[in-house]
């Protein structure tokens, strides 16, 4: 198994995506007084990285990468793009490769090129902020399987009640399990 976690936040001034209204919302940026910024306030500085972490588990010529960033979304071309460049980079398939974003409203905004997502929450996209965070991410993965070592994996689940709610008030399934798994070291250290 290899881990890392890597910061890939963007530069100043990309603004927050997921506040499409309110006092962050900047209207319209006619005069390209900012780099970054179009309908949506610019960031104004950094209280937590953005990071992007991601787990690789190896089992002879199998592998399976988990990549989790710290974005309000994955959309689905984020998905195919980085996908191609893991294919051209180590060979990876898109079985063997899982996206998720922890949906912060504190990422980067201009990662999306649908009109509709830029108006409403991202703003508008900025190819220069996608690539670097694209490339960000893809070290990352190389940093991760830099780290490979044998490890062993302990898997458990425990049923849960009440700790899931839709935020809209609606009713809704909810999968009761919670699913846990765990990596130590041969040296006896717990990795993740």
């Amino acid at each position: 198994m290899g881990l890392s976690a890597s910061d890939v936040t963007p530069p100043g001034g990309v603004p927050l995506a997921g506040f499409g209204g309110g006092a962050r919302r900047l209207g319209f940026d006619i005069l390209n007084r900012y780099p970054y910024a179009t309908f949506l306030a610019p960031s104004e500085g950094v209280l937590d990285p953005i990071r992007a972490k991601v787990m690789v588990l190896k089992q002879g010529k199998k592998n399976l990468v988990f990549i989790s960033v710290d974005t309000v979304a994955v959309t689905a071309e984020i998905r195919k793009d980085f996908l191609e460049r893991l294919e051209k980079n180590r060979g990876l398939g898109p079985d063997e490769v899982f996206i998720s974003a922890t949906h912060t409203h504190s990422g980067p905004g201009t990662l999306s090129r649908s009109l509709l997502w830029s108006l409403v929450a991202a703003d508008a996209f900025q190819q220069k902020i996608y690539d670097q965070f694209l490339n960000d991410v893809v070290r990352g993965v190389d940093r991760a399987f830099a780290s490979l070592e044998p490890v062993d994996l302990l898997a458990f689940e425990f049923k849960t009640s009440e700790i899931q709610k839709n935020r809209r008030g609606k009713k809704g399934h909810f999968d009761p399990l919670t699913n846990v798994l765990l990596a130590k070291n041969k040296k006896g250290h717990w990795l993740g």
